[in-house]
């Protein structure tokens, strides 16, 4: 079936504005990349994740705590004003005054850790999770509602008017 060119007109303005929002995030997407790339160039060393951290010796870890470097056997030391605390080089988490780091790497100047809250990333797990769910079941839900009131797009809306106007004029 052949439509005028109204129809087909707007058949591809529809078809060419897709293709505009496409064109737009794939330029977007590729500047992001872009960059991302010249940061790294700026600033080599600087994590991208900000939950990790590099921190020398006499840098503070958690609270009063800081970082005292390897003990003559490789262990990594903690100190603060009124304690020492030695743990052991294959550790992964330094846990002190209720709260924790986890240990990635280690050198004898250098330790990188991720602070994390347990409860936090459990929390935000959950809550990700439940806008996921909630959105699918929205969108599943308007579909299946729309099915059933026979909703149209406006580009059929105005096909099936120009068939009746059509049959009318016959």
């Amino acid at each position: 079936m052949k439509f005028p060119v109204r129809i087909r007109l707007l058949q591809r303005h529809i078809r060419l504005s897709w293709k505009i929002i496409g064109l737009c995030a794939g330029v977007l997407l590729s500047l992001l990349l872009v960059m991302h790339a010249v940061y790294d160039v700026i600033a080599p060393f600087h994590p991208i994740n900000p939950l990790v951290q590099e921190i020398t010796i006499g840098e503070r870890v958690i609270g009063e705590w800081k970082y005292a470097g390897l003990d003559d056997q490789g262990r990594i030391k903690f100190y603060n004003l009124y304690q020492t605390v030695v743990i052991p080089a294959k550790s992964t988490t330094f846990a002190a005054d209720g709260d924790y780091v986890i240990v990635r790497d280690h050198t004898p100047t250098i330790l990188t850790v991720e602070h994390r809250s347990q409860y936090a990333s459990q929390l935000g797990l959950v809550l990700l999770l439940m806008l996921a769910l909630a959105l699918i079941l929205f969108i599943f839900i308007r579909m299946r509602t729309s099915k059933k009131k026979g909703r149209r797009s406006s580009l059929e809306r105005q096909i099936r008017l120009y068939l009746l106007q059509r049959r009318i004029r016959k």
